[in-house]
């Protein structure tokens, strides 16, 4: 939104693209006050070409596969990424706080997410497996096959769910 919160024109945006990558990249969040000052002007001309003087950009982390929080191991997994196109607008502490916080719920809600689309996979493969099971089992003959001079019992034990092999009797 533009100032006085007006929704800008147009479907579409354009943003800074360096620094997103960068901060995706390293993992570190990234505050740059005006990309006019020093030597920012040279490497992000594009950036300033668009109208935009001030990025704040911080990573969505998570916490790696099999580390809890005191191990300290995370994985970025995006970024949240603000900007402006006045001189140093939004670079106080508070501002810089808020959005490193909203990084972390944003992170976790994403990752909260993908997990339970993950369960919910995993689910549906069970589901799919149980009934495969009962498919087999329904192919297989009787276990027991008697006759005057002999008496005949077969199991077929998958090793996991459903198995691969199959028997039955034939009378010869």
């Amino acid at each position: 939104r533009a100032r006085g919160g007006v929704t800008l024109p147009g479907t579409s945006f354009t943003t800074s693209e360096k620094i997103p990558r960068e901060v995706f990249s390293t993992g570190k969040s990234r505050i740059v006050a005006d990309l006019l000052d020093g030597n920012l002007a040279d490497s992000h001309g594009g950036t300033i070409a668009i109208g935009i003087r001030h990025v704040q950009c911080v990573p969505l982390r998570v916490s790696a596969p099999g580390s809890g929080p005191s191990e300290g191991t995370t994985t970025v997994i995006g970024v949240l990424y603000l900007d402006g196109r006045e001189r140093n607008t939004m670079t106080s502490g508070a501002t810089a706080s808020s959005l490193e916080a909203f990084a972390t719920q944003a992170a976790l809600a994403i990752e909260s997410a993908r997990l339970y689309a993950e369960s919910a996979e995993k689910a549906r493969t069970d589901r799919d497996l149980r009934i495969a099971a009962d498919i087999q089992r329904a192919l297989l003959p009787e276990l027991t096959h008697e006759r005057a001079t002999f008496d005949l019992a077969a199991v077929s034990v998958p090793c996991r769910t459903v198995g691969g092999d199959f028997f039955d009797y034939l009378d010869v």
